[in-house]
């Protein structure tokens, strides 16, 4: 099989609430596929692109890269891994600015391929208004309370993710709209976050993904 590092905010790191989940992601791809064995995880809540790019090793290692290190630095800790999966939605990066995320997404990309490792993108999961602003910490009115600019925040910044990998062709697995929900209420915890069932049905896609199973 082949060895992969996932890079990732917390959706890939199996975020629910301040907990994780036990059925968390990188147990979901290993079990749901058997070409890529994905042994190193560096997925950490809040990581972003800007942040695992960052010049300052304290940043880095605040979105998950160990000790601080550079991705190229963290890429080479594993010699024995061919592969690499992004799974930051771009959430975490900061709005209205569409084209230092589209240079990170592209740096990020050719880094990999610097570094001679095959690579892919995971797109966001489908936010659900409704139900989660029950839980979202702002409360208060739905049209003052900030909810809606944070949702166009980061939609925006998953549709960059999106357009940059199509107009450059790289690998992405488009999660949005693919996963076939029975019903919303509980499926998400909160804003963004997969519950444990929502989780499982959004890796188990990717792994199929990956090896080709769906399209």
């Amino acid at each position: 099989m082949i060895k992969a590092i996932m890079i990732g905010d917390s959706s890939m790191w199996g975020a629910i609430n301040a907990t994780r989940h036990t059925d968390h992601p990188q147990v979901v791809l290993n079990r749901e596929q058997n070409v890529f064995d994905f042994s190193y995880n560096y997925s950490t809540p809040g990581a972003s692109f800007a942040g695992i790019l960052s010049s300052d090793p304290i940043t880095r290692a605040a979105n998950g890269l160990p000790a601080g290190r550079t991705l190229e630095e963290t890429l080479a800790l594993h010699p024995d891994a061919d592969g690499v999966l992004f799974g930051m939605s771009a959430g975490n990066d900061m709005s209205g600015q569409a084209v230092a995320l589209a240079n990170n997404i592209n740096t990020c990309a050719n880094i990999c391929i610097s570094s001679n490792k095959v690579f892919a993108f995971v797109g966001g999961p489908d936010v659900n208004v409704s139900d989660s602003y029950e839980n979202y910490p702002n409360g208060g009115d739905f049209y003052s309370s900030g909810y809606l600019q944070r949702i166009a925040d980061i939609v925006g910044n998953m549709e960059v993710l999106r357009q940059v990998c199509l107009q450059e062709g790289y690998p992405f697995v488009d999660v949005k709209n693919r996963v076939r929900i029975m019903e919303w209420n509980g499926v998400t915890c909160d804003i963004i976050h997969p519950s444990q069932e929502y989780s499982r049905q959004i890796y188990t896609y990717v792994a199929k993904a990956l090896t080709g199973q769906v399209t």
